[in-house]
C-alpha cells in the first residue's frame, strides 16, 4: 500500500512538475510570437521608409539628371569656359549614378524576391570607350593616358541601367 501511495504522489509530482513545464513553454511561445511580430512590424517600417525616401530623392534627381543635360547640349548657347562642359558632364553622370543606387533601393523595397532585369545586347567596345571618356580627364590630371586597342567586335547581353553602374564606378576610380 505503501509502495502504491509513493508512486502516486511521484505521479501527481510529475503532473504538476508538467503542468509547469507547459505554462513555461506557453509563455515562452507566446514572447517569441510576440518578437516575431515586433520584428515584421520593424522590418515594414524600415522599407517603408526606404521606398518613400527613394520615391523622393528621384524628382530632384530627374531634375539634376535633365537640367545638366540640357547645359551640356548648350541649347541656349555656349557655356563659356570649356571646364564648365566637363562639370556639366560629370553632374550628369553623377546623378545617373546616384539615381541608379535609388532604383536599386526600390527593387529591394519591393521584395521581389529578386531583381528584374531588362537585358539589352551591349556593344562592348563602346562601354569601355565610355569608361575610358569618364577616366580620361583623371588620368590626364596625373599625366597618364589610357588607351584602348582595337579588337573585334564583341557584344554582350546585360541590364543597361544596372551596367550603368560600372561606369559610375570607372568615374569615382582613382
Amino acid at each position: 500500500m505503501r509502495s502504491v501511495l509513493e508512486i502516486r504522489k511521484l505521479y501527481q509530482r510529475a503532473a504538476e512538475q508538467n503542468r509547469g513545464l507547459e505554462r513555461r513553454v506557453s509563455e515562452r511561445t507566446a514572447e517569441l510570437s510576440a518578437a516575431l511580430e515586433a520584428a515584421r512590424q520593424a522590418d515594414r517600417a524600415k522599407l517603408d521608409f526606404l521606398s518613400v525616401t527613394s520615391h523622393e530623392l528621384r524628382t530632384p534627381l530627374n531634375a539634376i539628371i535633365g537640367f545638366a543635360e540640357v547645359l551640356s547640349s548648350e541649347a541656349h548657347g555656349p557655356l563659356g569656359h570649356r571646364d564648365y562642359l566637363d562639370y556639366v558632364r560629370l553632374i550628369e553622370e553623377s546623378g545617373k549614378a546616384l539615381l541608379g543606387m535609388v532604383n536599386n533601393i526600390l527593387d529591394f523595397t519591393r521584395g521581389s524576391g529578386g531583381i528584374d532585369l531588362a537585358e539589352s545586347t551591349i556593344d562592348l567596345p563602346a562601354l569601355l570607350i565610355h569608361c575610358i571618356d569618364l577616366l580620361g580627364p583623371k588620368a590626364q590630371a596625373k599625366s597618364q593616358t589610357i588607351t584602348l586597342q582595337p579588337g573585334p567586335p564583341v557584344t554582350l547581353r546585360a541590364d543597361q541601367r544596372r551596367l550603368g553602374k560600372w561606369s559610375s564606378i570607372c568615374s569615382t576610380t582613382r
